[in-house]
């Protein structure tokens, strides 16, 4: 009986992977082997921002290792996950909610409802505001539009003054229950 915790594991390690490989952009912005067939899995362009294609591209991964079904859509659009027509709403964690391993945490551009970025909790968030996570598309300092795959320490609460955190999304659950 495999549990949530196995799902949230291997995502972890999936990129966990990324991040010790010093996976970084090196043909051009937004471009590399790795980053354009993650792109090419969710039917991307390559070049487009990678932080959700990187993210379900090891849901994916995850899925096919544990020989699970994915019920995540493929998406190359962070926003997605906060968003109820595309995430079940029961999987959609209230903004007030501890995020937990192997959840998506959603970050939204102050002013623009369309871009963002897409985090992974790597760990249970003991207490707010911060919590760790694993990234595509980021670099040392956090920005959204980064180099590579990173290891961060993120906050729920405003840590620049355009992206603010809005939910968490519990995708090892959403892959659980629809896996019976």
């Amino acid at each position: 009986m495999i549990t949530r915790g196995q799902i949230a594991d291997k995502i972890v390690e999936l990129i966990q992977k990324d991040v010790l490989s010093k996976l970084r952009e090196t043909e051009g912005k937004n471009r590399s082997p790795r980053i354009d067939f993650f792109n090419w899995r969710v039917g991307a362009a390559l070049g487009s921002p990678y932080c959700a294609s990187g993210a379900w591209s090891a849901i994916q991964d995850a899925c096919d290792a544990l020989g699970l079904k994915n019920p995540v859509p493929a998406t190359a659009w962070s926003q997605a996950f906060r968003i109820s027509t595309f995430t079940p709403k029961r999987y959609i964690r209230a903004v007030s909610a501890l995020g937990q391993k192997g959840d998506v945490g959603v970050y939204k551009v102050d002013g623009d409802d369309d871009r963002g970025h897409l985090v992974t909790v790597s760990e249970d968030q003991k207490s707010h505001p911060y919590f760790s996570t694993l990234e595509y598309n980021t670099d040392g300092s956090g920005s959204r539009d980064g180099d590579g795959c990173y290891g961060m320490v993120r906050s729920t609460i405003g840590e620049t003054s355009d992206k603010f955190f809005m939910c968490f999304t519990d995708v090892p659950q959403w892959i659980l229950d629809r896996n019976p």
